[in-house]
């Protein structure tokens, strides 16, 4: 009988638990799809008014206090009003959008390379894509442990990219309560673990 040739010197690397092309596919649909677009439009287009409406104001208030009109002051005044009203804009081109992407894949499969084991008893397979899309969220502010520990990396221009929280149910039928509910799992998974351990798990030791 022939024997057959071992296979154990040719096993396959374990398949990724979070693959970027799942991370793709939802960035994509996010933030560069026809429907992103159109929401991030009508986003656009309300801050817009409320930006003509509180220039008029203050534009009023000059007027009736017998001050000379001066633009730039006017402005200043105008971007206090609104305070820390969050500016949207665009993905403008396919480079720009594979630029984002690979930054953000890169940070999603190094996270969860790195905590896998902690993170996946936590993360039922049917909530996967609540979990991908979760952490395309937080990658918005990201997380930091520790004071000095970046275990989560901070990619700010998707604060002005990324659709509202509260658009999410209307235009993608996703609800918006899984991006508080991923937070929360991920700040307390990371939270049950000391310095020591976070430091060994994001070398990969």
């Amino acid at each position: 009988m022939v024997s057959q040739p071992s296979s154990l010197g040719h096993r396959q690397p374990p398949r990724q638990w979070v693959e970027g092309a799942h991370v793709m596919r939802w960035l994509n649909t996010l933030v560069y799809s026809d429907t992103a677009r159109r929401c991030i439009s009508r986003e656009i287009h309300r801050v817009e008014d409320k930006a003509v409406t509180a220039f008029a104001r203050v534009a009023k208030g000059f007027k009736l206090e017998g001050r000379s009109p001066c633009i730039i002051e006017m402005l200043s005044h105008t971007r206090f009003v609104l305070g820390s009203l969050r500016i949207p804009c665009r993905v403008i081109s396919q480079h720009m959008f594979d630029d984002l992407a690979h930054e953000c894949v890169t940070a999603i499969m190094r996270f969860t390379g790195c905590f896998r084991k902690v993170l996946m008893p936590n993360v039922p397979p049917a909530k996967l894509d609540h979990f991908v899309i979760g952490l395309i969220y937080l990658l918005r502010s990201g997380i930091v442990m520790f004071d000095t520990l970046q275990v989560v990396p901070r990619i700010p221009i998707l604060r002005r990219l990324l659709p509202m929280e509260t658009s999410l149910k209307m235009h993608f039928k996703i609800p918006c309560k899984i991006i508080t509910e991923v937070e929360n799992i991920t700040k307390i998974t990371l939270k049950a673990l000391d310095r020591r351990r976070i430091k060994s798990m994001m070398a990969g030791v």
